[in-house]
């Protein structure tokens, strides 16, 4: 479906800086051009959750209306043939994200937002296998040790790296990367998009995986902006200003949020005196 070329292939030497302020040099790996659809850490999270599937068995997972996750499960479906179910988070809405997803041939179907927060529950579950006939079901955003071993492969396991980071709606990206990293000098720094404490490292050990293992493993829960989806002035205007400066697309919901929080450490000189970066792009543009 998509055939890989070696990581440096989408490396991507970039330097930014705000007006009178000192400038960032930094590698950005652009897995955002990956695949219109399955692009970023999307694919990487649903290697391993699409692998040995029987061919009478259908994918249901789980996202929201504008979920980049279901999108690229929808267009991983239309290109192998499987029959993907799409779960959707509230009200019946029309947008290009549902309308793609819908073209791709996934089946959408829209639950309340009470109803959504039992998603991980054991009833809810068979309730739409009963439904739905023999499925796979991928929890939200792709997380579980399958998504975390397909992250593992958006870096090298001796990356030439001080700091690798990347935004986190699940943690499921930086668990693989850090994995993968665990015999190397290089830091994982994982910016944390949703507002409150220890939300990343209570999700991951739902899934098995404990952050506190692996002390190459950083998160920050400083730069939400308020919240999943919630953003400020500040962060659009810095969004703007570095499409402008380094020609590279980012969306407000994870990768502004990132890369402000990034250059705000750096500005502030707490990445140490190792700087050489690479920032993963984790996609999230949508279907344009």
């Amino acid at each position: 479906m998509i055939s890989l070329a070696p990581l440096s292939h989408y490396d991507q030497v970039t330097c930014f800086s705000l007006p009178g302020k000192p400038e960032m040099e930094l590698t950005v790996r652009r897995f955002d051009k990956l695949h219109p659809e399955i692009s970023g850490n999307k694919w990487f999270k649903l290697i391993h959750w699409l692998k040995d599937l029987p061919a009478y068995e259908a994918v249901v997972s789980f996202g929201g209306a504008y979920s980049n996750h279901l999108l690229a499960l929808s267009a991983a479906g239309r290109e192998t043939g499987i029959r993907t179910i799409g779960i959707v988070r509230g009200d019946i809405v029309e947008n290009p994200w549902l309308q793609a997803m819908k073209q791709n041939g996934m089946e959408i179907h829209f639950v309340s937002r009470e109803s959504y927060r039992q998603k991980t529950d054991h009833g809810f579950l068979q309730n739409w296998t009963d439904k739905l006939g023999s499925c796979r079901i991928v929890p939200e955003g792709g997380a579980g040790l399958p998504g975390i071993l397909g992250a593992a492969e958006m870096v090298q396991s001796d990356e030439p790296f001080d700091w690798i980071v990347l935004p986190g709606g699940t943690g499921t990206s930086a668990a693989g990367i850090a994995q993968k990293l665990e015999k190397s000098l290089s830091k994982v720094l994982c910016f944390q998009v949703l507002k409150g404490e220890q939300i990343l490292q209570q999700e991951l050990r739902k899934h098995g995986f404990d952050s506190s293992y692996y002390p190459n493993l950083v998160f920050n829960a400083d730069f939400h902006f308020g919240g999943y989806a919630k953003s400020k002035p500040e962060l659009i205007a810095f969004q703007q200003q570095w499409i402008e400066q380094t020609g590279i697309p980012i969306d407000l919901v994870y990768g502004a949020k990132a890369l402000f929080g990034l250059y705000a450490l750096f500005l502030e000189q707490k990445l140490g005196n190792k700087k050489r970066i690479i920032y993963i792009h984790t996609g999230g543009l949508g279907p344009n």
